[in-house]
């Protein structure tokens, strides 16, 4: 099994970002060598016998204003990797990029619709999509609580292009519960901030733990890439308040809710992670369609009026829930 775009996405980077217990790490310059500043680095020079002279700078005039990190490879090389934070920041400008690429692509296969057909105009159309989205039948008799435009997160999880159109054609006519603006800028009763962030950043942090968990092999049993099965993390995804921490739909169809649910904080520590998905062979498909979702999102925010930050390069997305999960 492969990282979802594996070919278009850095995921050693981010992987990099995560490991624990590698890196040496050491002040540095604009010359990217190691700065003595003081006794501590004179000793851990001096225990490090893979560390030549050509590593260190002898410039007196270089200014120690950054730090490198360096691990000892394969018995034998010395990889230099300058500030782990830059590894996340790179992955991150790259996943925006490529966000705004399929999202760039989509717009032009959404512009060849001419028309929209009046079938998809109906509420019925709407309640078939807000079932599809929450894996269960809602239609006119329902009234469980939901967002205000609940339509429009449901919209979002279709793969039809058609149905971005619509909302679109319902934004330009002010229909309520469709307002781009407003969808971006609608508030939780909880702890939620707005809603369309909240399931973003849960979707966005779904994404990269399983791609972590691929890329370090945790699914062919290599146990020693992973080092901690987090049940708490994960059942952030499944604790549902006046909204959804996830898509509900992709929570049926690829996660065995019947594992999940058997822990508590008395027996958490038998969790495995890697034991939560329903069927291994349908990751691939569940992280395109993670990804779909999002750059859908990246579509719909230029058709907002004001300008915000979708991905931010200061933010630890995982960070929020886990730090240096894998060694």
């Amino acid at each position: 099994m492969f990282p979802n775009l594996r070919t278009q996405l850095p995921w050693q980077n981010i992987k990099e970002y995560y490991q624990k217990n590698i890196y040496i790490k050491f002040p540095s310059g604009k010359c990217k060598k190691i700065h003595i500043t003081g006794k501590k680095i004179q000793l851990q020079i001096k225990n490090k016998k893979y560390i030549s002279e050509n590593m260190i700078c002898k410039n007196t005039r270089c200014k120690t204003n950054n730090e490198i990190d360096i691990f000892f490879k394969n018995g034998m090389n010395i990889v230099f990797h300058s500030n782990k934070k830059q590894k996340q920041k790179s992955f991150l400008l790259k996943f925006d990029k490529t966000l705004s690429d399929y999202s760039n692509y989509y717009q032009t296969k959404m512009s060849k619709i001419n028309k929209i057909p009046e079938k998809y105009k109906t509420s019925e159309y709407l309640y078939k999509k807000m079932s599809e989205f929450y894996g269960y039948t809602i239609d006119s008799t329902d009234h469980g609580y939901y967002p205000t435009h609940k339509y429009v997160h449901a919209l979002l999880y279709s793969n039809d292009p058609i149905d971005i159109k619509l909302i679109l054609y319902y934004n330009n006519i002010k229909k309520p519960g469709f307002v781009i603006n407003e969808y971006f800028n609608e508030m939780g009763t909880q702890c939620y901030g707005t809603y369309f962030n909240h399931l973003f950043i849960k979707i966005l942090n779904m994404y990269v733990y399983i791609n972590l968990m691929i890329i370090n092999d945790c699914f062919n049993g290599s146990s020693e890439n992973h080092k901690i099965n987090n049940y708490w993390f994960w059942t952030s995804f499944f604790s549902d308040g006046d909204f959804v921490d996830f898509i509900p739909a992709l929570r049926i169809k690829h996660f065995d809710l019947k594992y999940m649910f058997q822990f508590n904080c008395s027996n958490c520590e038998e969790f495995q992670d890697v034991k939560m998905f329903k069927n291994i062979g349908t990751i691939p498909k569940l992280l395109k369609e993670l990804f779909r979702y999002m750059f859908k999102v990246k579509l719909l925010k230029k058709y907002c009026n004001y300008d915000f930050e979708l991905i931010s390069c200061d933010r630890n997305y995982c960070d929020l829930y886990i730090k240096q999960t894998f060694k």
